[in-house]
């Protein structure tokens, strides 16, 4: 059946649109890290007519670039390494055991995600502070992991419910244990899910302000989201050295990725069957 010759063109007009709309961001920090100021002011938009790398140099000596870069990658790993651990165990748990406790619990998590933030902000405030946690990459951490943690259960959860659990029988009738048979059998068949729960957590830790504001205050607590406190200020804005910044950390969340994309669709499908 032959298609419409303009519906085919309305339908390549909208794809065109849709993936120009999502490259936009790329564009636009790729010409104004690469400009002096002077033709940022001048020439807005159009492409860097020569590759102008001081805004990378100046941006690394102001704001100490290494120390963001390091704690970004600490509270990453942590925070995603006990969201992908927890959560696998949680919605194992959940999805498997039939008791009423654990269907409220599941039901309660699911509720954090219809919570927002501002909701809570400042009883999680004042409870760090009484741990003495702010200004801590470990109060940030535990911060991210709470507010992330519903959503990775239950994409994980619906993924536990397509295994077929008489797979699991056989290593109960030889004299196995809830934690043998997880680890040994529902594990390594969840590995869609849990790679597509570490690249979506980390990406969201990676790229976390809203709690970075409320919890990293010093500069020398600073992630990498934070540091374009440092170029808008009352009366000035560098929009050249924001940018450049900008490029630089977002490369190795996007290398990340895409090494790992193709299981964020499968993963994602295959959660949602059942959840």
């Amino acid at each position: 059946m032959k298609t419409n010759p303009v519906l085919r063109g309305v339908n390549f007009l909208l794809k065109f649109l849709v993936v120009a709309l999502m490259l936009s961001p790329f564009y636009l920090a790729f010409c104004y890290a690469f400009k002096p100021k002077e033709e940022i002011t001048t020439s807005g938009l159009s492409f860097p007519t020569h590759l102008y790398l001081d805004n990378f140099k100046n941006a690394f000596e102001r704001t100490n670039f290494l120390v963001p870069l390091s704690n970004t990658l600490l509270v990453t790993v942590l925070s995603t390494a006990v969201l992908t651990v927890a959560c696998s165990m949680a919605a194992y748990a959940i999805a498997r055991r039939k008791s009423r406790i654990y269907q409220v619990f599941g039901a309660l998590l699911m509720l954090t995600i219809l919570v927002p933030f501002h909701a809570y902000m400042l009883p999680l405030y004042m409870r760090l502070q009484s741990w003495g946690l702010i200004n801590t990459l470990t109060g940030f951490s535990i911060a991210k992991i709470g507010a992330q943690v519903g959503f990775s259960v239950i994409i994980i959860k619906g993924f536990v419910k397509t295994i077929p659990i008489e797979i699991e029988e056989a290593t109960y009738i030889d004299g196995g244990g809830v934690f043998r048979n997880f680890f040994s059998v529902v594990l390594p068949l969840m590995k869609p899910i849990i790679m597509t729960s570490v690249i979506i957590n980390a990406l969201d830790v990676w790229n976390e302000y809203v709690i970075g504001v409320v919890v990293l205050q010093k500069p020398d607590k600073y992630i990498l989201s934070l540091l374009q406190y440092t170029f808008f200020g009352q009366y000035f804005v560098n929009l050249g050295q924001a940018f450049a910044i900008f490029t630089i950390s977002m490369i190795p969340i996007l290398v990340l990725y895409f090494i790992f994309q193709r299981f964020i669709i499968s993963g994602i499908v295959m959660g949602g069957v059942k959840g």
